[in-house]
């Protein structure tokens, strides 16, 4: 637990921006993994070598004399003074400079590494990457595909703590499934019996009238209690839509009462409705780090939704707009970059990602998730080490976000 610590202590600096001591592998013989001349580049602090599917040098079965975890290499940082050093730790021999390594050996730029008399060879030498040169998704993809070869496991272990935080959100979405149920039906019956009035003559226009006007009441009431429960608007529009369509189908194939009906009522309903639901996209993710330093890109590509209320306040999910909060057990590269991502807002680093909205009429505006009311008061501290911590979002009545969209 000690090293992936340390390597999610390490990934959380490098993505913000600063410049790490590092080291390059040039292989010098071919095998079924490295081709001669490859070049790899080692991030973490400690990482291992072998035929193991743990080990971030890796090499297949064609090296059957190298061990599944044959050696490894370690970064230690003394104020300024950084040293690399070989640890020995299979049965065949490790070789530098063509001499076997007894424990361990520090390690010079030029160094020559092989694992095994027969094994590959490979040259040593430090390097320094990282800082603003670097875009941000390269040093995010460098450091999760290492971290997810070396530590998966530990990951595991870590994410399985937050099991039981989604378990807790399935407990209270079934709990709730029940009412939202309900309500919906009093809507779709509701939406039912205005259709059906649609096609009465003038005589009932008055009752026409009154019934929609209680149908807007009872949706404003459903908008209310769904953002209580955490839902998403965008699950009652996929009901509604489903209930007209029913209805619809269901109804008499008689060409004159359908020319009467279809007309009137099915725009009213689509432009009351699908209007107001937006698409969500990210325009902008800025990282701050704890000294000032600031690295943005563009290039990441999450989407979602969002529904406008008839007093402008734009209702989304707090999945969305603060995703890093958000961690499951699944060992994905998403969880993983969420980690970092976290790791790196708890050691002080500030995350500022700006939205742009589109509704399918062509209205349209951004805001930043420090615009957005959230409730992040039960959130839950996780304690990874002494010195680490993450906070993950823990009840499900939490994934709700609300921004004043006013002035749009």
């Amino acid at each position: 637990m000690k090293r992936v610590t340390s390597a999610l202590t390490t990934g959380a600096k490098f993505l913000s921006g600063q410049s790490l001591s590092t080291f390059t592998l040039l292989h010098l013989d071919n095998t079924q993994k490295h081709s001669s001349g490859s070049v790899e580049t080692i991030v973490l602090p400690y990482v291992e070598l072998g035929r193991s599917s743990s080990c971030v040098v890796q090499f297949g079965d064609d090296c059957m004399t190298i061990s599944r975890k044959h050696a490894a290499i370690e970064r230690r940082t003394s104020g300024e003074k950084v040293e690399f050093i070989l640890k020995h730790l299979g049965a065949n021999p490790t070789l530098i400079n063509g001499q076997p390594v007894k424990n361990q050996w520090y390690l010079s730029n030029g160094d020559v590494i092989q694992l095994s008399m027969e094994g590959p060879r490979m040259r040593f030498n430090t390097n320094t990457v990282g800082g603003p040169n670097m875009k941000f998704t390269e040093r995010l993809n460098l450091m999760r595909s290492q971290m997810a070869k070396q530590h998966r496991n530990e990951l595991a272990i870590i994410t399985s703590l937050f099991l039981v935080i989604a378990l807790l959100g399935g407990f209270y979405i079934f709990k709730q499934r029940g009412q939202i149920k309900e309500l919906a039906d009093k809507g779709i019956k509701i939406e039912q019996q205005r259709l059906q009035d649609s096609t009465a003559n003038a005589q009932r226009f008055d009752q026409q009238v009154a019934e929609i006007k209680q149908s807007q009441d009872k949706v404003k009431n459903l908008e209310q209690q769904n953002k209580r429960l955490g839902s998403q608007l965008g699950n009652l529009k996929g009901q509604l839509n489903a209930a007209r369509e029913a209805y619809m189908n269901s109804q008499p194939a008689d060409a004159a009462a359908m020319k009467m009906a279809a007309p009137v009522n099915s725009s009213f309903v689509t432009d009351e409705i699908k209007n107001n639901i937006y698409y969500l996209h990210i325009k902008k993710f800025k990282l701050i780090s704890p000294d000032g330093s600031v690295n943005e890109t563009d290039e990441l590509d999450m989407s979602g939704t969002g529904y406008l209320l008839n007093d402008n306040r734009f209702v989304t999910s707090r999945h969305i707009v603060q995703f890093w909060r958000f961690i499951t057990a699944e060992k994905t590269d998403a969880n993983s970059a969420y980690l970092l991502l976290n790791a790196f807002e708890n050691i002080g680093g500030k995350i500022i990602v700006t939205f742009e909205a589109v509704s399918p009429n062509g209205d349209r505006f951004t805001f930043n998730n420090t615009d957005v009311f959230m409730d992040e008061s039960r959130d839950e501290v996780v304690k990874i080490s002494d010195s680490l911590q993450v906070k993950i979002a823990k009840r499900i009545t939490t994934d709700w976000a609300v921004v004043n969209a006013k002035g749009r």
